[in-house]
C-alpha cells in the first residue's frame, strides 16, 4: 500500500511539480532542483534551492516565496525554513508590507498554514521589523478577506500621528488589509487624542479598527480631560471620523455600558445615550441618537442619596451590598478588587458575584471591567454608606432633561 502511494505521488510530482492535487486543495513547488531521500524509514523530497511554494483551490491562492524545505510523502507534512509572504492579494504593496518566516510546518491536506516568530515589515509605519504570529488561509466568502493575518507579540508599540493629532499605543494586527489596534484581553490598546498639543482624550479597548480615516471600537473606556478633572465611562462605543472631525460616544444601557457617565468637573453622573463632539469646537453635545423623537438625559449629584434605592439593593440578601463592599475593603486603602476576591469573602459563587457587581456598576456605585472581572469603587458608594450611617451630609439633587430635535445639554471643554 505504501509502495503504491509512493509511486502515485512520484508520478504526480515529476509530471506537474504538485505535491498535493485533490478537489479541495493543490500544492505546487516551483523548482527543478530536488532529491528523493529515504530517512528514518520514511521517503521524502529535499529541495536544494530556494523555491516558491503555492497553495490554491477554487477560492484563490497564496505563495510562500524563496523558501527552503522538505516534504514527508507519507505524513503529508512540509517542513519549511525561511521564505517571504506578502499581502498583495488584498491590494497591499508587496514591496512595503511583507514578512519573513522562520521554521514552520504545513499539513498540505489543508489550504492554510501558520508560523510563529515571523519578522513583519510595514515600511510606511515602522522603521524596523516587529515579531509576531502569521497565518494564511483560503476560504470562500467575505471571511477570505480576513487573511493573511499578522499579530504582534509586543503590546506597547507606539504609532505617533496614526491620524493627525491621534497617537496609538498597543499591539498591532494586520487582518487582510485592515489594521486592528489590538489590546488583547487586558484592553491595553490606547488611542490618545490631542488638541493644541495637549492631551484631551484617552480611549482604552481590547481593539480598535482603523479604516478610511475612521477609528472604531465597540467597547472602549473613555476619559475626556478638563484640566485636572475629567469625564469618564468604562464602556462606550467609540467612533472617530477624521474626515468630519467628529467623535461619537454611544452608551447602549446593556451590561457595564449601562453605568452612568461620571463627570468629576461638575460632580455629577450623566445618564445619556450619546455624546458628540466636533473636535474643533469647544462644546460636547449630550443627548440621544438623532432618530430619537424625544431626547432624555438624567443628571444626578455625586452627593445624592436615595433611601429607597439603598434598601432596594439589599433585596432578599442578609446584608446590603454597599456595606459588604465597605467591610471587605476596610483598612486596606484599596479601591479596586476582583470578582474572585469578593466571591471568596462573601461565600457566593463567582458568576453570581459578577452579575451582582455589574448591577452596582449600572447604578453608578462601581466601574466594572468585564474582561478582567475587576471592580473600582466610586465616590457614590462611599457617599451612600456615609449618608445611611449619618456620617456626612448629602443632597437630593437630580433632574431629568427631555427635549425634542436637539441636544439636552452642552459641556464646554476649553
Amino acid at each position: 500500500k505504501q509502495l503504491l502511494k509512493y509511486c502515485t505521488f512520484s508520478k504526480l510530482f515529476l509530471s506537474s511539480k504538485k505535491i498535493r492535487d485533490t478537489k479541495s486543495v493543490q500544492w505546487i513547488v516551483d523548482t527543478k532542483d530536488f532529491l528523493f531521500v529515504y530517512e528514518s524509514g520514511s521517503p521524502l523530497i529535499r529541495f536544494l534551492e530556494d523555491v516558491n511554494l503555492t497553495c490554491s483551490n477554487k477560492n484563490g491562492s497564496f505563495t510562500i516565496d524563496q523558501t527552503e524545505g522538505e516534504y514527508q510523502i507519507f505524513n503529508n507534512i512540509w517542513q519549511g525554513n525561511g521564505g517571504v509572504v506578502n499581502w498583495e492579494r488584498v491590494e497591499l504593496s508587496r514591496d512595503s508590507i511583507y514578512a519573513y518566516l522562520s521554521d514552520y510546518n504545513i499539513d498540505i491536506r489543508k489550504s492554510e498554514f501558520s508560523a510563529d516568530s515571523v519578522k513583519f515589515y510595514n515600511r510606511s509605519l515602522f522603521e524596523d521589523y516587529i515579531i509576531g504570529d502569521f497565518a494564511d488561509k483560503i476560504i470562500a466568502g467575505t471571511s477570505g478577506s480576513y487573511y493573511p493575518v499578522f499579530k504582534s507579540y509586543k503590546k506597547d508599540i507606539i504609532l505617533s500621528n496614526i491620524l493627525p493629532d491621534v497617537d496609538y499605543m498597543g499591539g498591532y494586527t494586520l487582518r487582510g488589509n485592515d489594521f486592528i489596534a489590538d489590546g488583547r484581553k487586558d484592553a491595553s490598546a490606547r488611542m490618545i487624542m490631542r488638541r493644541n498639543n495637549k492631551e484631551i482624550l484617552v480611549a482604552n479597548a481590547e481593539r480598535f479598527s482603523i479604516k478610511d480615516n475612521i477609528i472604531y471600537s465597540a467597547s472602549s473606556a473613555i476619559r475626556i480631560y478638563f484640566d485636572e478633572d475629567s469625564i469618564y465611562h468604562p464602556s462606550l462605543q467609540f467612533t472617530y471620523d477624521h474626515n468630519k472631525r467628529k467623535l461619537s460616544l454611544y452608551r447602549d444601557n446593556k451590561a457595564i455600558s449601562g453605568s452612568p457617565i461620571y463627570n468629576s468637573f461638575h460632580n455629577v453622573t450623566i445618564d445619556a445615550e450619546l455624546l458628540e463632539w466636533n473636535i474643533d469646537d469647544d462644546y460636547i453635545y449630550i443627548g440621544s441618537l438623532p432618530a430619537t423623537s424625544k431626547s432624555s438625559v438624567y443628571f444626578e449629584s455625586i452627593a445624592n442619596y436615595d433611601d429607597a434605592l439603598y434598601h432596594s439593593l439589599k433585596g432578599i440578601d442578609r446584608d446590603n451590598p454597599l456595606i459588604l463592599i465597605k467591610r471587605f475593603l476596610e483598612g486596606t486603602n484599596r479601591k479596586e478588587f476582583t470578582a474572585r476576591e469578593f466571591a471568596r469573602y462573601t461565600g457566593y459563587p463567582e458568576i453570581q458575584i459578577q452579575h451582582y457587581l455589574i448591577n452596582l456598576a449600572n447604578k453608578g456605585f462601581l466601574f466594572y471591567d468585564v474582561a478582567l472581572h475587576k471592580a473600582i469603587v466610586q465616590t457614590k458608594l462611599d457617599n451612600y454608606v456615609d449618608a445611611r450611617l449619618k456620617l456626612k451630609d448629602y443632597d437630593v439633587i437630580s433632574f431629568k432633561s427631555e427635549v425634542s430635535n436637539t441636544s439636552n445639554s452642552n459641556m464646554i471643554i476649553n
